[in-house]
């Protein structure tokens, strides 16, 4: 079991990330100061193992169990709404606890109802995809999608605990394993060769529970590090965004999964660093050469679409999207300065 800590700089923000396995049994030990809260309330993704959900009820026989079903639909301000009128139903009161078990999404839209109900409850993430093991489910952000936008409604609200369980992984398709990867290769790729490296070479083992440990701890340390530093998106923690300006609009139209969107827009993100001549084409080639080692689905990209679609991103300052784009593998920078007949050229290489 490893435990990461991360304190918010000049705020008394304090908590673990947990990482192990067999963890699940172990919850309501490792949770702080558990039997101070008068409730504790479970709000699941439905599609979590059913074996699984039988375990959880039975540690927390006296919870409020919410099922909640992101598969076809986006995070909604009606599904926030609907919780919302659950937790009233069964009084759930401000000294309550709520666990969020599930992906990404569920993280994000159960940790906004946290940060909003009775003006904030304790909340902790259990998270059961590799993607939200390694990024959504640390640092604290919250969010509802809107209209055409991703985490266009959100705040900032941290958890009091990050419970990784690696078992979970054993209960994934491929595929959802492959777009957590894709996240991973985007730390390396931003900030760590390393990392990036270890990748590259354990190419034929990456599936592997040991591998995919290492990788997850690996990816929270460096989350935690920039959060520490930057817990607001005022400088470095923008780079963490590392194809995601494309990669969310392409997410967006295209309905298909994040880490395979992310993907998509890391290779846009090296054209564009070629093309702005700070990447060199040795270093542009191990990087497409990477992440066209995995299945990624076919589509026809239509440039205008996304064009549109980054007129709606919330990162957008003065008119001017940002993107993260690198000086070489493992080095990136911020440019708000990106010709639009660079963004065409990138994709056209899609």
């Amino acid at each position: 079991m490893k435990k990461i800590n991360i304190e918010i700089l000049n705020k008394p923000t304090s908590y673990d990330i947990i990482i192990g396995r067999n963890l699940l049994n172990e919850v309501k030990n490792l949770i702080p100061d558990q039997s101070k809260y008068s409730m504790n309330v479970i709000i699941f993704d439905s599609n979590i193992d059913s074996s699984t959900l039988d375990n959880i009820k039975i540690l927390f026989n006296d919870a409020l169990f919410i099922s909640i079903d992101l598969t076809n639909s986006k995070k909604s301000f009606e599904q926030f709404l609907d919780i919302q009128k659950a937790l009233m139903k069964y009084n759930v009161d401000r000294n309550s606890l709520i666990l969020s078990l599930g992906g990404g999404s569920t993280g994000d839209l159960v940790a906004f109802i946290a940060s909003t109900y009775n003006r904030g409850v304790d909340y902790v993430h259990i998270p059961t995809t590799l993607l939200a093991m390694i990024d959504s489910s640390i640092g604290g952000k919250t969010g509802l999608d809107f209209e055409d936008g991703k985490n266009l409604i959100g705040s900032f609200y941290h958890p009091q605990l990050v419970i990784v369980d690696t078992n979970f992984l054993l209960t994934l398709r491929k595929e959802e394993v492959t777009s957590g990867l894709f996240e991973a290769i985007k730390y390396g790729v931003a900030f760590d060769l390393e990392l990036f490296l270890f990748i590259k070479e354990n190419i034929n083992d990456l599936y592997s529970i040991n591998i995919l440990t290492k990788i997850i701890k690996w990816c929270c340390q460096i989350k935690t590090d920039i959060i520490m530093k930057d817990e607001k998106d005022n400088n470095i923690r923008n780079k963490l965004n590392f194809g995601h300006t494309i990669g969310h609009a392409i997410e967006s139209i295209y309905n298909i999964r994040h880490g395979e969107a992310v993907a998509y827009g890391m290779l846009c993100a090296a054209y564009l660093s070629r093309d702005n001549n700070t990447l060199d084409n040795n270093e542009l080639d191990e990087i497409v050469k990477l992440i066209n080692h995995f299945d990624l689905p076919e589509i026809v990209f239509d440039i205008k679409k996304i064009l549109e679609q980054l007129s709606k991103d919330k990162k957008r300052i003065n008119g001017k999207n940002n993107f993260i784009l690198l000086n070489s593998i493992g080095d990136s920078y911020i440019s708000d300065n990106v010709k639009i007949d660079l963004i065409k050229n990138s994709m056209s290489n899609l």
